[in-house]
């Protein structure tokens, strides 16, 4: 989960060292699927996108048919930082 906000209830938000951390994560996640030529699931959701609402999650995971536990990351889309990352 990569937020600067409060995205999970009664979780803290993180400190900025904490969410530079989060940021790394994101980075080395994005240079292993490039470099590996990974196939990523890319999912978006919201409050009515459809109908002009908002997004507020993107979800990135990695597809593998030989693996059934595979990375991916939950990005926190009410936060300008977290859509920078998107």
């Amino acid at each position: 989960v990569v937020s600067d906000l409060s995205f999970v209830e009664g979780v803290p938000e993180p400190s900025e060292a904490e969410f530079a951390s989060m940021v790394d994560v994101c980075d080395v996640f994005v240079k292993n699927c490039l470099e590996n030529q990974r196939l990523v699931s890319t999912d978006f959701e919201g409050e009515m996108p459809g109908f002009g609402g908002l997004l507020t999650v993107a979800q990135f995971h990695i597809v593998s048919p030989r693996e059934t536990r595979t990375p991916g990351l939950l990005i926190d889309l009410r936060s300008e930082r977290c859509v920078a990352l998107v």
